[in-house]
């Protein structure tokens, strides 16, 4: 992607034409920057979360409940992100949505996560503890992992249709990014 020549387009129609939301996501972030990813609810297709990599301040999040009309930005530091490789939103429980964001800063696994309520979120948390220690619950019930994902890079992230049921997140590491 290039910060001069990316767009971002919706379609409703399976594909047969596309609308242009480039500019609703400039107007929030006060300019065209690189897109790095975009993820939507699987569930509410209107829930839309957007990075970019806006220069001098890294990694931002924006997110639209209304398709993409509207973007809010998802408040917090994620400067530690060396490169994000994904981005993911899990179906909607009881009016809340996690965010999770994952990368690498070069060295090791990232992976944050935020919680959305409407068009607004809560700050990015850090939920990168790649110890011999499992995580504990916390606030947020499902996140415990074992010490065995400790690698170079988050890779890809995926919340079930089920997360409601059982706060299953599935999240693949890799040791080599290239």
């Amino acid at each position: 992607w290039s910060s001069d020549g990316y767009r971002l387009l919706k379609s409703e129609d399976g594909a047969a034409t596309w609308d242009d939301i480039t500019d609703a996501i400039e107007d929030e972030a006060g300019g065209s920057f690189p897109l790095l990813k975009v993820a939507t609810d699987n569930v509410d297709p209107d829930f839309v979360a957007v990075a970019l990599d806006i220069p001098a301040s890294m990694v931002h999040v924006y997110i639209s409940e209304d398709g993409g009309s509207t973007f809010e930005e998802v408040a917090g530091d994620l400067s530690a992100f060396g490169n994000v490789f994904e981005l993911a939103v899990s179906p909607e429980v009881d009016g809340d949505r996690d965010i999770a964001i994952g990368g690498t800063d070069w060295a090791t696994a990232l992976l944050f996560r935020s919680t959305a309520t409407g068009d607004s979120a809560s700050a990015w948390e850090d939920a990168t503890d790649w110890s011999p220690l499992p995580l504990p619950a916390g606030d947020y019930p499902g996140w415990d992992n074992d010490g065995t994902l400790g690698s170079l890079a988050v890779v890809d992230i995926h919340f079930p249709t089920s997360w409601d049921e059982d706060n299953t997140i599935l999240v693949a590491t890799a040791t080599n990014t290239s």
